[in-house]
């Protein structure tokens, strides 16, 4: 899961063609690179990326969550039942689709969530990390998104009337000239 993060730079002769190269390189996780890609993705006002391995049986493991702060975590010891049940539903629901079919899933979030408002969940299985990724997304950001468009659409029909009605005025002097 390591290799290199490079870059390279042309050595050019007097008439500009390519002669050689200068490298530069250092050693790199892809793996640890996409997690912590990964973590910092947003998806709309509150929405995020996660994701789980699964070293042994039996066992899951947060490598990717909001901000960082559950990476590590063993789903299996959450002492919050139904976060932990969830998790557990959707991990064992994305390894039994079978390696990159997606599924989604709604839940209704309890009163201590950040958001306070319902999820969903669209998660996949990986299986060359034997990891579940998921994206969750709050529904109050579509309802905020459908209210924004509603008043654009508000707004814009409020603009239209007025021109309708001097267009039927127009019309109405033109055929009487």
């Amino acid at each position: 899961r390591t290799g290199y993060l490079m870059t390279y730079e042309p050595l050019l002769n007097s008439d500009g063609r390519v002669t050689g190269a200068i490298s530069y390189g250092r050693p790199q996780s892809s793996f640890d690179y996409v997690l912590k890609y990964f973590e910092g993705m947003r998806i709309g006002a509150n929405g995020y990326v996660w994701g789980v391995d699964m070293p042994r049986p039996g066992e899951s493991v947060v490598r990717v969550s909001k901000d960082g702060k559950m990476n590590g975590s063993v789903i299996e010891k959450d002492t919050r039942e139904e976060r932990r049940d969830a998790t557990l539903e959707i991990v064992r629901s994305a390894v039994a689709a079978g390696d990159g079919k997606i599924s989604v899933k709604g839940f209704k979030m309890g009163g201590d969530s950040s958001a306070g408002d319902d999820v969903i969940i669209a998660y996949t299985y990986f299986k060359p990390w034997n990891m579940v990724f998921c994206a969750t997304v709050f529904r109050s950001d579509f309802a905020s998104g459908v209210a924004n468009i509603n008043k654009a659409s508000d707004r814009f029909m409020f603009m239209l009337l007025p021109l309708a009605l001097a267009m039927l005025i127009l019309a109405g002097l033109a055929a009487r000239f």
